[in-house]
């Protein structure tokens, strides 16, 4: 069966989502901004916001880490009153951002989420066999 990257990437997502009920939602969103998948079942967050957003952030993170001479950029969450938003880099083309609850158990999200960036990224990349 051939299954092409979108789907591949949409299916590494749900597999996230499904990993632990304090994902809320996730995206893998392109360095320019746009969204190449997502997971988003949040009410009222605009996928395209998500998107920007996303890329603004790490646009930033990678110029502190090399600002700060602290080698290339990994992830970084901002924590909020409601939630945490979480961006781990994917490859040179992408970022996932993951949606979690506030109490989320970061130590979980994080071993999930690592995972999914790095399938995510090989299959970006090609090395993933698509």
């Amino acid at each position: 069966m051939v299954i092409d990257k979108g789907k591949a990437i949409e299916n590494a997502l749900n597999d996230l989502k499904m990993s632990s009920s304090d994902i809320l939602g996730a995206a893998v969103v392109s360095l320019d901004g746009l969204m190449i998948a997502s997971y988003l079942p949040v009410r009222n967050v605009d996928p395209e916001g998500v998107g920007a957003m996303s890329a603004a952030l790490l646009g930033l993170s990678r110029k502190a880490a090399e600002a700060l001479r602290l080698g290339e950029f990994r992830e970084v969450y901002i924590k909020s009153n409601e939630g945490m938003i979480h961006l781990y880099a994917v490859s040179s083309e992408g970022v996932l951002a993951v949606l979690t609850r506030q109490d989320a158990n970061i130590g979980m999200v994080n071993l999930e989420s690592r995972r999914v960036a790095k399938q995510v990224g090989e299959i970006l990349s090609g090395r993933a066999g698509f």
